[in-house]
């Protein structure tokens, strides 16, 4: 009887404290609503913080997560990250010790953002809104504005190729404001190290690439009829990785002008062996120079590569030269040794024949028999007629 007694205080313990919780957790939501409610009608999405007033500090950092689809034909990369605004509205001050947390569904048609765009974008920007617009909004109690925004960019990176695959590249990010010029807003980056501003999630990683270092500018662009925009340019340098193209263009290519150039061995009398491997050697590094030339693009210049390519080509051209030398140089010492061997044999008649007159009296007698029995049968043939 006493454990019953017991277990009941327990459970009606338990019920007080479930029904105290309870209480506590839907207080902090009404606060919460009620909160976001009070910040949303208090602000205007279409008017800037201190209008008529000094331009609007936006403050700036990234989190970036990929570089990917990094073209030479196309001169564009591909990057995916969190951007980061800060920025103060006093409009959205409020008594509360909790920050405000706002999600994607509020924030665009409520509170006021930074009209920000990447302005050497090449395709529009892609904004995740996997399973909700990847957007969150963070507002303190003195009106301070975190603002975070998962997008994928693909911009354009003007490259130069003379020393491919030797080369190092600066690919950027030239973030702007559309309509607020610096009157209305001016951009910097957060925190007073670039450190702070651009973060690399530890899973990044190139396949061409090394990324070597981070530079960030700020200044103002001009426009002509239109103002001064503040903007903040992400300048990433990017070192090539060699072991691909070693292994894929240089080793390959060198081996066959070496292949090519060991045809030297092979007797000059083999000519269908000797031609065969050159060309053979020849057209396979053509070949290889137009698929690493197709995935470039058509530049009026040179690059590292193509001097390569070229100086092992003209080996391979040199070696089909000195063949045709000296199978040239062959037949003409074979036709002289030829000769020479007519004449001594000539010559070795001729000494015979004046050294045996009795054989030289007796051909002459030979043949005038001969031709006498010829006219006597031409004779005879024509008396039977």
């Amino acid at each position: 009887m006493v454990i019953h007694w017991s277990f009941f205080y327990l459970l009606e313990l338990t019920s007080i404290v479930w029904i105290v919780c309870s209480d506590d957790i839907n207080e902090n939501i009404y606060e919460d609503q009620n909160l976001i409610s009070a910040l949303i009608k208090n602000s205007d999405h279409t008017v800037r913080p201190f209008n008529n007033g000094p331009p609007v500090k936006v403050k700036l950092g990234m989190y970036l997560l990929t570089i990917r689809e990094i073209s030479e034909a196309g001169m564009s990369f591909t990057t995916s990250m969190f951007l980061r605004e800060h920025w103060q509205d006093l409009r959205l001050k409020h008594n509360s010790t909790e920050r405000a947390v706002l999600d994607g569904s509020i924030i665009r048609n409520n509170v006021w953002v930074p009209d920000l765009f990447i302005s050497n974008s090449c395709e529009q920007e892609t904004f995740h809104k996997s399973p909700k617009p990847n957007e969150l909004m963070y507002i303190d109690s003195a009106g301070f504005v975190y603002y975070s925004i998962k997008i994928t960019v693909r911009a354009t990176c003007n490259m130069d190729l003379r020393m491919f695959p030797f080369d190092y590249q600066d690919c950027a990010l030239n973030i702007m404001s559309y309509a607020h010029d610096v009157k209305d807003c001016q951009l910097e980056l957060v925190g007073s190290d670039i450190t702070d501003a651009i973060i690399l999630d530890p899973s990044l990683e190139l396949s061409q690439f090394y990324l070597e270092n981070i530079h960030v500018d700020t200044g103002f662009d001009e426009f002509l009829e239109v103002g001064n925009f503040s903007y903040v340019m992400v300048k990433f340098r990017l070192k090539r990785q060699l072991s691909y193209y070693f292994l894929n263009a240089y080793i390959p290519t060198g081996t066959f002008v070496i292949i090519a150039w060991l045809a030297l061995w092979i007797p000059p009398t083999s000519s269908p062996a000797r031609v065969t491997l050159g060309i053979t050697c020849i057209l396979t590094l053509v070949t290889k120079s137009e698929m690493v030339k197709s995935e470039m693009p058509k530049v009026e210049y040179a690059m590292c590569i193509d001097y390569w390519f070229a100086f092992c080509e003209t080996l391979s051209f040199l070696m089909l030269v000195e063949f045709a030398v000296i199978y040239y140089v062959y037949l003409e010492g074979d036709r002289k040794r030829n000769d020479s061997s007519h004449q001594r044999n000539q010559q070795t008649e001729q000494h015979w024949y004046i050294l045996n007159p009795f054989d030289r009296c007796f051909q002459n007698r030979l043949l005038s028999s001969m031709v006498s029995i010829r006219k006597y049968s031409s004779v005879m043939l024509m008396l039977m007629i």
